[in-house]
């Protein structure tokens, strides 16, 4: 899930907890949102509180969240640049006015779907 392991510790120690509970909760929460249900993510919420004249509703993010690695062969378009790991990749989509997902995109798979190709 994360870039390396420096930054791990790093959000460990900010959090006063040990860098294996951190990697623990950090993957839960990151596996929860991928599992959302339609009732939770909903298009429609990006106009929840939006004033008529916005012209963007929802702001895209490619994320990548590692997967286990198949260690019986080597495959490079698993591997994302984001995690230096096998990983899916998803596009978030956050509401610009509102603190509401309203879409997921994905998973894919990160080496071989950059984020503009997959939007």
């Amino acid at each position: 899930m994360m870039k390396n392991n420096e930054r791990q510790r790093k959000l460990a120690a900010a959090f006063g907890v040990s860098t294996d509970t951190f990697r623990y909760y950090a993957n839960r929460f990151a596996y929860a949102i991928s599992s959302l249900k339609s009732a939770v993510i909903c298009w429609y919420k990006r106009f929840m509180g939006a004033p008529a004249s916005n012209e963007y509703f929802v702001s895209i993010d490619g994320t990548d969240f590692h997967r286990q690695e198949d260690y019986t062969k080597f495959n490079p378009q698993l591997c994302s640049h984001k995690t230096k790991r096998p990983a899916y990749r998803y596009d978030i989509l956050v509401s610009t006015s509102s603190p509401a997902i309203v879409g997921i995109n994905g998973p894919f798979i990160a080496g071989s779907n950059p984020d503009l190709k997959i939007f």
